[in-house]
C-alpha cells in the first residue's frame, strides 16, 4: 500500500525495529527508601507508602503511570506548580525526569507508540501545545499550537521471518487561531518539524495530506513563504521541486523552481501557471488571455492568446496558440514560427507539421 508520507513510514519502520528489540530489555525504576535502606520498583502495584516517598523525594503531589506498559516513560509526576513532567527510564539504562529544567513551565503528555517512534511528544502551556524533541531535548517554543492531530493508518511490515502492523502517520494537523494546516517531521540535527501545508483552512475535512518532501524541500517552502510573501503553494511535481505560488496580497500566482533554495522563478503576476516538461515550458493565465515562459524562465509569448495546446513533433515539442479562431505552431523554447500557415483545428495545424518539407 503506498502512502504520500513515505518519507515518514521509512523512518517509523526503522525506529519500530528499534523499540521492539529494545523494549523486550525493558527495566524497572528503581527507589531505596527507609532506615535501614530497602529496594523496591515504583509499579501501579506499589504500596502507597512508598508512592508517596518516591512523590516527596521529587517534590511531586501526583502520579500517572503510561498506559502503554512497555514505554521507555513509564509514569509522570505532577509538580507543585500543577505542570505534569515525565519520568524517563530507557533501554541504555538513563532514568530520571525528562527536561526537568526546560520543561518545568510545561505539562507533558504520555508520547503514544508512534510519537515514541519518532522521539517526540506534545507538551502545553497555558492552554497552547508544543512540539517536544527527545533527541534534542528541545520544546519548539517557535510554534504554538490550539490544537493537534495526527491522523494515521495501520501498514503491515514483513521481514524474513515476520511480519507485524506498524502506524503509518498519514498528516499531523495544527490548529492555530481557527485555522488549520500540516506540518512534518524534519530528519535528525534539523528543525523538529516544517509546516508543509500553510494555516489556510477551517476545517480538517478541508486539508490536504501531507507532502512527503525530503527535509530540504520543506524547508525551501517555508523560505518561499517568507521571503516571497506567499501563503499558498502547490506542487507541481512529486518531489518538490517545482511550486505555483500564490501571493498573499494581489492573490496572483507565480512559480518557484529549486533544489533546497530557490534558483528559477516566474513573478507572481498571473491567474494560474501549468507546467509542462521536456522541454520544461510554463503557460501562465493572466485575464482569460494565456501565453508562456521557457525552461528558463524567459517569457516567450505574452498571455494574450485565447487557448494553448502544447504538442508532440516527432522530434521535439511546440505550442500550439490561438488568436481569432485560428492557430499557429511556435517552438516551445524560443517562440520562433515552426510552420508557415494557420489552421482552424489542431489536426489540421498538425498536417501542416508533418507536410512541412513538401
Amino acid at each position: 500500500m503506498f502512502y504520500s508520507f513515505t518519507k515518514i513510514k521509512f523512518k517509523l519502520v526503522l525506529y519500530s525495529l528499534l523499540f521492539l528489540l529494545v523494549s523486550n530489555t525493558h527495566a524497572q525504576i528503581e527507589f531505596y527508601h527507609g532506615n535501614p535502606e530497602e529496594h523496591y520498583q515504583i509499579t501501579r502495584e506499589t504500596d502507597d507508602e512508598i508512592i508517596n516517598a518516591f512523590l516527596k523525594e521529587h517534590k511531586a503531589t501526583a502520579i500517572e503511570f503510561n498506559p502503554n506498559s512497555i514505554s521507555s516513560y513509564p509514569f509522570r509526576l505532577k509538580s507543585k506548580k500543577g505542570n505534569w513532567v515525565l519520568y524517563v527510564d530507557d533501554w541504555s539504562g538513563n532514568n530520571g525526569i525528562v527536561m526537568p529544567k526546560k520543561g518545568k513551565q510545561y505539562s507533558f503528555q504520555f508520547p503514544t507508540k508512534l510519537q515514541e517512534s519518532l522521539n517526540m511528544t506534545l507538551a502545553t502551556r497555558k492552554n497552547q501545545t508544543y512540539w517536544v524533541n527527545f533527541e534534542s531535548e528541545i520544546i519548539e517554543s517557535k510554534m504554538a499550537f490550539d490544537e493537534v492531530v495526527f491522523a494515521t493508518k495501520i501498514d503491515t511490515l514483513i521481514g524474513d521471518n515476520f511480519s507485524d502492523e506498524v502506524e503509518i502517520i498519514e498528516r499531523i494537523a495544527v490548529k492555530i487561531g481557527e485555522k488549520w494546516g500540516v506540518i512534518e517531521p524534519g530528519e535528525y540535527n534539523e528543525p523538529s518539524f516544517y509546516v508543509s501545508r500553510n494555516f489556510l483552512y477551517n476545517t480538517l475535512d478541508e486539508l490536504p495530506t501531507a507532502t512527503g518532501f525530503n527535509s530540504d524541500q520543506l524547508e525551501m517552502m517555508e523560505q518561499i513563504r517568507k521571503k516571497y510573501n506567499v501563503d499558498l503553494l502547490v506542487a507541481l511535481d512529486e518531489h518538490g521541486y517545482y511550486f505555483k505560488g500564490r501571493d498573499k496580497k494581489s492573490k496572483l500566482y507565480g512559480l518557484f523552481m529549486g533544489e533546497s533554495e530557490v534558483s528559477g522563478t516566474i513573478p507572481s503576476k498571473y491567474d494560474n501557471i501549468k507546467r509542462h516538461r521536456n522541454p520544461e515550458t510554463f503557460e501562465v493565465w493572466k485575464n482569460g488571455k494565456v501565453g508562456y515562459y521557457n525552461s528558463e524562465f524567459e517569457l516567450i509569448k505574452e498571455p494574450v492568446y485565447d487557448e494553448l495546446h502544447f504538442m508532440h513533433l516527432d522530434y521535439t515539442w511546440g505550442c500550439a496558440l490561438k488568436t481569432e479562431d485560428v492557430w499557429q505552431l511556435f517552438d516551445a523554447f524560443d517562440g520562433s514560427l515552426l510552420v508557415e500557415g494557420k489552421a482552424k483545428t489542431i489536426e489540421v495545424l498538425q498536417e501542416l507539421w508533418l507536410n512541412r518539407h513538401e
